[in-house]
């Protein structure tokens, strides 16, 4: 069992935190900071860990799937970690090729996501007709890659309200994807909470919209707001206040409440904003577990306004998933049926998920998977009336227990 499979059993977990802490573990003391950062609650256990299924997926809101409620045995539960493979060039999607990169002289790493609004776009700092040879270091790549590259338009655009010596957007096979400026060596961490703000533009390209309370490790209940918007400017006042950690030190016994924190124009999705009744500020917007010193009455005044403009909710997973049986591969698509994780087969759904996206196609053409085969498919879109899957993320090779479904690694 590792982290990864440990933290994602709660199903709320956030997946860059994870990966730029395996990445880092062995000399970034941040990894505190990335477990409350995620809301999480620390399970232990000497067996398999494993997160509970879905019992509702959501529909396109147009064409709507029907789904029954409450299909899944409670007792069947599924992890949600991705079988480690090394895919050969031609079976990596774009993100997984074109990873960092360097430009003006400084080493720049992909955020993983892609910006769809243009009007987010600012002016072209570097044109599809520049050298991509000092770019992507041409050296590295074989004669077929450098055909492939060159054969794609290529640019790198200024993110709007953003400084482009933090964040750019590089245009990848027709997809604007959030570059960051990588300041591992550097350090150059922001010395006030206001520098943070001016960098990210912070005011116009975050929300703040659901949250959940905290008591030191273990987390309360779950709300929506709409005091995101107060918070923001709120913060933006506090533009004095120092940072006294970058390296992810966080007050355990304490109270506070813990923002999510997506943003297309950032690249960030389910990251973190928490602020305490001690008078702190933490986030890991850029990676780092930073911690501001707001003060006490700044904090406190900001949580019980917050609290007065909140409607309870439920746990939102960091990702949607569904698990089952491979039971037909056909031209553009595979069929999973999810009735063995059901307490009646009869509830059982046959779900559609496309092979247009190499996430999937990689699985059938490379893996040789077949029908019979379980699998898990995590998605951020949606079910459609038909029951196809949009917006998959990863897809997973699992095994099928009485206890569930439990994902190799």
């Amino acid at each position: 069992m590792d982290k990864k499979d440990l933290y994602r059993s709660m199903q709320e977990i956030d997946d860059d935190i994870l990966q730029e802490s395996e990445k880092r573990s062995k000399n970034k003391p941040w990894l505190k900071f990335a477990v409350i950062a995620a809301c999480t609650a620390l399970v232990i256990t000497a067996a398999a860990i494993t997160v509970p299924l879905l019992t509702k997926s959501p529909a396109a809101p147009d064409e709507p799937a029907v789904i029954k409620d409450n299909r899944y045995d409670k007792n069947k539960t599924a992890s949600a970690s991705e079988t480690a493979i090394g895919w050969p060039w031609e079976y990596q999607t774009p993100m997984e090729r074109y990873s960092a990169f360097e430009f003006n002289g400084a080493a720049y790493v992909s955020r993983s996501n892609v910006i769809s609004d243009e009007s987010l776009l600012g002016e072209i700092i570097h044109d599809e007709n520049a050298s991509k040879y000092e770019i992507f270091g041409w050296d590295s790549y074989t004669e077929e890659e450098k055909q492939e590259l060159e054969m794609e338009g290529f640019e790198i655009r200024k993110i709007k309200n953003v400084d482009s010596d933090k964040l750019i957007a590089v245009r990848i096979f027709g997809e604007y994807v959030v570059f960051r400026r990588d300041i591992q060596e550097e350090q150059a961490f922001p010395a006030t909470l206001g520098e943070l703000y001016n960098e990210y533009g912070l005011s116009k390209t975050l929300k703040l919209d659901r949250y959940c309370e905290k008591n030191g490790y273990s987390n309360g209940d779950y709300f929506t707001t709409d005091a995101g918007q107060y918070v923001i400017d709120a913060l933006a006042d506090c533009g004095d206040a120092p940072l006294i950690s970058a390296d992810g030190a966080y007050f355990d016994d304490t109270y506070g409440i813990t923002f999510t924190a997506t943003s297309e124009a950032l690249g960030i999705y389910k990251k973190s904003f928490i602020i305490t009744e001690e008078g702190y500020l933490c986030t890991n917007i850029e990676e780092y577990g930073y911690t501001f010193e707001i003060g006490a009455d700044k904090a406190n005044d900001i949580i019980s306004y917050v609290k007065a403009h909140s409607e309870k909710t439920e746990l939102e997973p960091f990702y949607n998933s569904v698990a089952g049986i491979i039971t037909e591969i056909g031209d553009g698509y595979i069929l999973i049926d999810d009735s063995v994780l059901c307490k009646d087969e009869k509830d059982g759904i046959v779900f559609k998920i496309p092979t247009d996206s190499m996430i999937v196609r990689r699985w059938i053409e490379y893996y040789h998977l077949k029908t019979g085969d379980a699998v898990m498919i995590e998605y951020k879109g949606d079910i459609s009336k038909d029951y196809t899957v949009n917006g998959i993320v990863s897809m997973s090779v699992a095994i099928i227990t009485e206890e569930g479904v439990i994902v190799e690694e």
